[in-house]
């Protein structure tokens, strides 16, 4: 089993990922988080770092990033 101190780790790396870098960055992790967010204990641990709220502004930027 991974230690949760792991799953910290790597859950803030995916978030900061998520809001800090490039779009090729961005892409992986959500790709990424399309398969860690079945796993309970990564789950758990994203909602504590309010990743929810994060992904969601991604993803609204991103849809405004092509409206010029």
């Amino acid at each position: 089993m991974v230690h949760l101190s792991l799953l910290n780790d790597l859950t803030g790396l995916i978030l900061w990922l998520l809001e800090c870098s490039h779009q090729s960055g961005r892409m992986h992790a959500v790709m990424f988080l399309a398969n860690a967010l079945s796993f309970k204990a990564f789950l758990d641990i994203f909602d504590e770092m309010d990743g929810l709220r994060k992904l969601f502004n991604v993803v609204s930027k991103s849809g405004r990033e092509h409206e010029v």
